[in-house]
């Protein structure tokens, strides 16, 4: 799943046009309004000339925090052309405070970060920025360019070229506002898709999906895995959801490394479920590796994790260390030798 968490595909705000204060591509982009500045000189307004790079993250959203190291790489890098904002949203009751979280990992890692940080904890930037382009996932990055347009947004992995292209002055932004509203269309199909699902018509949720990712298969693959949760919840039917799986890897698409592990993620995350399907995690979860000819540590951990939880605990063993040996993230890392603790006490069991 490249390290991205889908909460859910946004009920987003269908119309959507400049003016009425949303976030819309190619338009102005909406003030940062109404928000509590955590860090950082507060934003007032996108000031013309300067580049803007908003990303939308949460503290409960394991896959928003690899990515901090290399924003801030990015802000130290671009700080002569560039603002960099870290907006917080979708705050969860057992999850951390924003704050907190940051006081706490700036003293782990010994780390200044040269990002403002922002809470938005009535969820109102969630709704103009997040709901309104159809963004159902964390984390997602936003470049405002030097106009104060929204000029792109996407997964925070896949920001470097675009953002280096928009500071350059080379940047396509004709062919970027034709994508992100492809984009969007695909996003609202995706809503009706899920609309589909919780009324018991899952074929259709299916069919409506699987348009969608082929309309925009790299926005909509972000939200691909969550679908077979959501199936399987509604369905309570491992055969529906596993049948959604089949599909969506049965296209050109969808038949990615990426994909299988998420899809093996999804299935861990309903472990204490009667309707985990660990059989289709394994198999999943050994494709992906396979695909990634064994050389990436997400796709290791993900068939550690899941060897685990089918009690094959020397080989879960195994596969962790291969994916410790690999790995270069320092939370990565951290998360990984942990997970190794773990795995060796169920070992000494």
């Amino acid at each position: 799943m490249i390290g991205f968490i889908a909460i859910g595909i946004s009920l987003g705000l269908a119309g959507a046009a400049a003016g009425d204060g949303l976030a819309v591509p190619g338009q102005r982009a909406p003030d940062l309004e109404n928000v509590r500045w955590i860090q950082g000189e507060p934003v007032k307004q996108f000031e013309s000339g300067r580049v803007y790079v908003v990303d939308f993250w949460s503290t409960w959203c394991e896959a928003c925090i690899e990515p901090i190291d290399h924003l801030n790489a990015l802000a130290q890098r671009y700080e002569d052309d560039a603002t960099f904002i870290a907006i917080h949203i979708w705050q969860r009751e057992a999850a951390p405070e924003p704050a907190k979280f940051l006081a706490k990992r700036r003293i782990a890692s010994k780390s200044v970060l040269k990002f403002a940080i922002v809470e938005d904890a009535d969820d109102v930037l969630a709704k103009t920025w997040m709901d309104a382009t159809e963004n159902g996932g964390l984390p997602t990055s936003m470049i405002v360019d030097r106009a104060s347009r929204l000029a792109w947004f996407g997964h925070s992995k896949d920001l470097d070229g675009p953002l280096r292209e928009i500071i350059d002055g080379t940047y396509d932004t004709q062919r970027s506002i034709e994508m992100m509203n492809r984009g969007i269309q695909a996003g609202r199909k995706a809503n009706e898709s899920g609309k589909a699902i919780e009324k018991g018509d899952y074929e259709w949720g299916m069919t409506l999906m699987l348009e969608a990712f082929r309309a925009a298969p790299k926005t909509v693959a972000e939200w691909i895995p969550s679908t077979y949760g959501h199936m399987l919840h509604a369905s309570q039917s491992q055969e529906t959801a596993a049948r959604f799986v089949r599909k969506v890897l049965a296209t050109k698409e969808g038949n990615t490394a990426a994909l299988h592990a998420g899809f093996a993620r999804m299935i861990l995350n309903f472990r204490n479920s009667d309707q985990c399907d660990l059989s289709l995690a394994l198999e999943l979860a050994e494709k992906a590796n396979i695909m990634s000819e064994s050389s990436d540590p997400f796709m290791l951990s993900t068939l550690a994790e899941v060897r685990a939880e089918r009690k094959d605990v020397s080989g879960a063993i195994e596969a962790i260390e291969r994916a410790i040996k690999m790995a270069t993230d320092r939370d990565k890392l951290e998360r990984f030798n942990k997970t190794l603790q773990e795995f060796q006490k169920l070992s000494n069991n």
